[in-house]
């Protein structure tokens, strides 16, 4: 019975309901904080909107405005600024999404206030308060974005379905109560500082708001719970952790606001220039060094103790945000089904905060075998490729063995593979992920050991219509120096593809491999409690591949031997 709710429930994100290219979800939630930021604006701004229904009414409705593709209107804007967004590259009501656009939008609010155009002041305010806002929308934070798109309707179909939309506060008594004692919590002191430091929050909001991560795992426990029986200490942590995330949109918002009103009584000229976001690069890449790890709450189950030291190491990136990073975005989460899996299966094994190893090299941590889920590896903030390939040479040539999940690893790393990697044709597009043979093809086809005869037909397939965390199928290998072993292969009808091998000390397979639930009919375990695993398929082909890397190799703890 409680299977067939699940299939009921309509899964909404944060701003719930329609998807555009860049996977993003919107709907009422943008309308909770816009009404909350005009129930918290300084006279007269606050009379001026609240005491005119129309006025309002077309406010919330443009807290919508930047989630279209559609042109600037020369009637709401103007010929001036429209040449001023066309200057700035913001070329659609989408650009406002961008640090560009949320500052150029200040630079006329500013203008507007000064010279009291009502309608260009609330129309800047609604871009801004949904640009700001939007960095704290749910299906932002990793494991959110992967169990929405990824495993939800839009792609694999295999979650259950959850409500994450801020819209739901305002819907119930007690969700309602708390969100109201929420966002009126704050207070707003006189600004005093000047336009750089506003412009400077508007471009680092999108940063800032990574520290939200943190609630990714407890949103989805909670949301479950309550959907599953209507627990209500579920319901109020679940209230909680939406309050908080749309009450930081909230507040960033007022405070750009006020500081706005206090510039234009200043009468000060506010001119955003492109020059200005170099000059506030610094602060990105020192938030990006010293971020710390435990602020991401889908590994935090991962992490090692003080001074505790595992066998097993699986890497972790905690760096980007979206897509981006050091290594691909869709990586914490393979870091994450790894970590898992093998501890179900009684290996000791944490993660390994990727700055910490650039930092500081691999000597001396007792590692013995080096998980790296990495779909892609490139220079990011400050955080160096070649330093990356510098660690693992070094620990390699100390004896140290990695198995490399996902993409071509840097050529230092694996140097004896130099003329066995080759890449499809197809180039990897948003939830279109690209693979040698076509999804028709792929559909009959199999993944395998080449190790007996153990295979697992595609159940469904791995492409979606959204979401950034879609493994890539477009690495294989061919002609293996002596001293590497094929281990797994895609099967199709007319040949057969090498997708992960074992050498003495380094091992390989495609994140693709070990996708969870294409291979199988299982599906994610979210309640009562998020589980980060692989399917069977995907436990099989690991355990495997660990097997002929460290089987009979007396030397290695690894805490238990892989039969």
């Amino acid at each position: 019975m409680r299977e067939n709710f699940w299939k009921m429930v309509v899964l909404v994100l944060f701003c719930g309901g329609t998807l555009t290219q860049e996977g993003w979800g919107w709907g009422d939630g943008h309308d909770v904080v816009g009404k909350a930021v005009a129930e918290r604006l300084p006279s007269p701004w606050r009379e001026k909107l609240l005491e005119n229904e129309a006025v309002y009414r077309q406010f919330i409705h443009d807290n919508h405005y930047p989630d279209s593709r559609e042109n600037l209107e020369k009637n709401r804007w103007g010929e001036t600024h429209l040449a001023l967004f066309a200057s700035h590259g913001i070329e659609d009501r989408y650009g406002f999404h961008s640090a560009e656009g949320r500052c150029v939008a200040f630079q006329i609010l500013v203008d507007a206030i000064g010279q009291n155009r009502d309608e260009e002041v609330f129309l800047a305010l609604a871009v801004l308060a949904h640009s700001i806002s939007d960095q704290v929308a749910c299906n932002h934070e990793p494991l959110i974005q992967y169990v929405t798109y990824t495993l939800g309707r839009e792609g694999l179909n295999v979650s259950p379905a959850l409500i994450l939309d801020a819209g739901w506060l305002p819907k119930q008594d007690f969700s309602r109560e708390i969100w109201e004692k929420r966002y009126r919590k704050r207070g707003f002191p006189a600004f005093t500082g000047n336009a750089n430091e506003i412009f400077e929050q508007l471009c680092f909001c999108e940063w800032e708001a990574v520290n939200m991560f943190a609630y990714g795992v407890p949103i989805l426990e909670a949301a479950s719970r309550w959907e599953a029986d209507r627990n209500w200490a579920a319901g109020e942590e679940l209230a909680e952790h939406l309050s908080e995330l749309a009450a930081w949109g909230v507040e960033r918002t007022l405070e750009v606001f006020y500081a706005a009103v206090e510039l234009a009584r200043r009468g000060e000229t506010v001119v955003w220039r492109k020059e200005m976001a170099a000059a506030m690069a610094s602060q990105v890449d020192t938030f990006i060094a010293q971020r710390p790890i435990a602020k991401e709450s889908l590994i935090r189950p991962f992490l090692p103790g003080a001074g505790e030291q595992t066998p097993i190491r699986v890497v972790y990136d905690p760096t980007g945000r979206f897509s981006e990073g050091f290594f691909h975005g869709g990586d914490r989460i393979v870091a994450g089904q790894i970590a898992g899996t093998l501890r179900k299966e009684g290996f000791s094994v944490t993660v390994l905060d990727v700055r910490e190893a650039l930092d500081e090299g691999l000597a001396g941590k007792g590692i013995e075998l080096l998980v790296v889920p990495a779909q892609r590896c490139g220079s990011y903030h400050g955080l160096r490729r070649e330093r990356w390939e510098e660690v693992l040479e070094e620990y390699r040539a100390a004896g140290g063995k990695i198995l490399w999940v996902g993409g071509i690893p840097p050529r230092g790393v694996a140097p004896e593979l130099a003329l066995s990697w080759r890449e499809c044709e197809e180039r990897d597009r948003y939830a279109r992920p690209a693979y040698p043979v076509s999804m028709e093809v792929l559909m009959e086809s199999s993944v395998g050991l080449c190790e007996g005869e153990k295979s697992w037909r595609y159940r469904r397939i791995p492409q979606g219509n959204a979401g950034w965390f879609w493994p890539s199928g477009r690495v294989f290998l061919e002609s293996l120096p002596e001293g590497a072993k094929p281990v797994v292969e895609l099967r199709t009808p007319a040949r057969r593809w090498i997708i992960g091998i074992v050498s003495d000390d380094f091992g390989f397979v495609t994140s693709s491999a070990l996708f969870p639930y294409v291979l199988t009919d299982e599906k994610p375990r979210l309640y009562p409690a998020v589980t980060l695993e692989l399917d069977s398929a995907g436990e099989a082909i690991l355990l495997q591949i660990l097997r002929l890397l460290v089987i009979d190799n007396s030397s290695l703890s690894i805490g238990k031997k892989v039969t």
